[in-house]
């Protein structure tokens, strides 16, 4: 008697890992962030400035993009302008990570345009919380 292989009326498609891109200007805060990030399962990737942000959102494609607010060279307020500026990335949730979120005048025009902010000191659980309840 040949017994036959059963196939599977459903196959399994492989789960695909949401991405985070973090913009940190202090490297060792974004590389510990995007580190966690890929601890709770997320693909992600880090950025110490914002020059080089447009063309990495395009390759890497984000999910979220954690964004500090006060960095040399482009700041996070002109970074997150830029994106919610173009079709493109308008969509992209953005969840600002910041110590700037002391002085909530400076950011409630870029507040209405994100998901939230997170103030520095980082509570790796709050942030754990915002990251899932965002993605």
């Amino acid at each position: 008697m040949i017994k036959k292989k059963k196939t599977p009326l459903v196959k399994k498609i492989p789960q695909v890992k949401k991405r985070i891109l973090v913009v940190d200007d202090e490297a060792p805060l974004a590389e510990m962030i995007a580190e966690y990030c890929e601890a709770l399962g997320f693909r992600a990737k880090s950025l110490t400035s914002g020059e080089h942000m447009m063309e990495e959102v395009k390759a890497f494609s984000p999910d979220l993009i954690t964004m500090d607010l006060s960095m040399p060279g482009m700041s996070g307020l002109e970074a997150i302008r830029i994106l919610r500026g173009a079709p493109e990335t308008k969509h992209i949730p953005i969840l600002i990570i910041s110590a700037v979120a002391d002085n909530p005048d400076a950011v409630r025009d870029v507040l209405k345009q994100c998901e939230g902010i997170l103030k520095k000191p980082l509570r790796i659980k709050t942030m754990k919380e915002r990251i899932e309840s965002i993605l």
